[in-house]
C-alpha cells in the first residue's frame, strides 16, 4: 500500500472440513484466464491492524479467542465488490452472533489503543465476506460467475480461531 504501513488482518478461520471445503470451491475457480486464485488460507477477515500493533493486538483479543468455540456462520449468496479487477466472494448471513463478535473485536482493539487501518472493516461499515478470488478484469467476470453460480450455496462454515494474518494487498 502507498502510505508504507504493513497490514494485518484480524481474521476468523475455519475448521479443518470448512476449509477443505472452500479450497475445493477456489479449485473449481483456478483458471488464470479467469480468476486470479486466492493465495492463502479460508478467512473472514473482522479488522485491520498496523503490523507493529500485533503484540498489542494479540493481547487485547486474547480472550476472544480463547472463547472461540466453532461458531457456525451460514452462507447463502455470492457477493461482488466492483473494481478493475473485481472481487469474487461469498457472503455470509450477518448474524447477531457474526456482528456480536466483530463489534468485541473492534472494542477490545479501540480500547488497547491499537487503531483500525481499514474503515471498511470497522462497525457499520463492514461488509463480511469469504473471497473467493479477484476477476483481472470486467469482461471475465460472467465467465466467472458462471461457475461460481454452479456452487451449492446454502451451507455453513464453522470457524474455530481468530488469528492475526498478513494479507495480500
Amino acid at each position: 500500500m502507498s502510505d508504507g504501513i504493513s497490514r494485518l488482518g484480524i481474521v476468523l478461520l475455519p475448521d479443518v472440513a470448512s476449509d477443505a471445503r472452500i479450497r475445493r470451491m477456489w479449485s473449481l475457480l483456478e483458471d488464470p484466464e479467469l480468476i486470479l486464485p486466492n493465495i492463502g488460507r479460508p478467512h473472514i477477515t473482522a479488522a485491520l491492524v498496523a503490523e507493529d500493533d500485533r503484540e498489542t493486538a494479540g493481547e487485547a483479543l486474547a480472550g476472544i479467542a480463547g472463547n472461540m468455540q466453532g461458531m457456525r456462520i451460514a452462507f447463502d449468496s455470492l457477493g461482488l465488490f466492483p473494481g478493475e479487477q473485481p472481487v469474487l466472494f461469498l457472503n455470509p448471513v450477518a448474524s447477531g452472533g457474526l456482528l456480536a463478535l466483530h463489534r468485541r473485536i473492534h472494542d477490545a482493539l479501540r480500547l488497547s489503543g491499537t487503531r483500525s487501518l481499514g474503515p471498511n472493516y470497522d462497525p457499520g461499515q463492514w461488509v463480511p465476506h469469504l473471497t473467493l478470488g479477484r476477476v483481472p478484469d470486467a469482461e471475465r467476470l460472467g465467465p466467472a460467475l458462471a461457475i461460481a453460480n454452479r456452487f451449492r450455496l446454502r451451507f455453513e462454515v464453522t470457524f474455530v480461531a481468530l488469528a492475526a494474518m498478513r494479507l495480500k494487498s
